[in-house]
């Protein structure tokens, strides 16, 4: 004979504080990772989650994603730029695992600038 403990639904802007401070640690979000945190289930957590609150996660995870993936590109092309030679794409895209042009182009312009 034992109790059947049930939790509790965690409030809108524990869930909001969870999704901010994995934002602001670089780590993806998810409604795993979120339920992990709070210490309850997958399903308590869902619910808050709409289609909108979705959107603006994949965003999210999608801008993260990018700035790693950036940030990767301009490690790479300091290595290629290193003795004096001069940036070639072809090199670039043969060296990383990016295939998006507009963030190799993205990394560039922020080598140039730093340079």
């Amino acid at each position: 004979n034992s109790l059947i403990h049930t939790k509790e639904k965690p409030m809108e802007t524990e869930i909001d504080d969870v999704i901010q401070e994995l934002w602001s640690n670089d780590i993806k979000i998810t409604i795993k990772r979120v339920a992990e945190e709070l210490n309850t289930t997958f399903y308590l957590v869902r619910w808050y989650f709409s289609d909108d609150k979705l959107e603006v996660i994949r965003d999210l995870n999608k801008k993260m994603r990018d700035e790693k993936l950036i940030s990767k590109a301009v490690e790479l092309i300091d290595i290629l730029t290193d003795n004096g030679n001069k940036l070639k794409m072809r090199k670039l895209k043969q060296l990383s695992s990016i295939r998006d042009y507009a963030l190799l182009k993205e990394a560039v312009s922020r080598y140039q600038s730093d340079v």
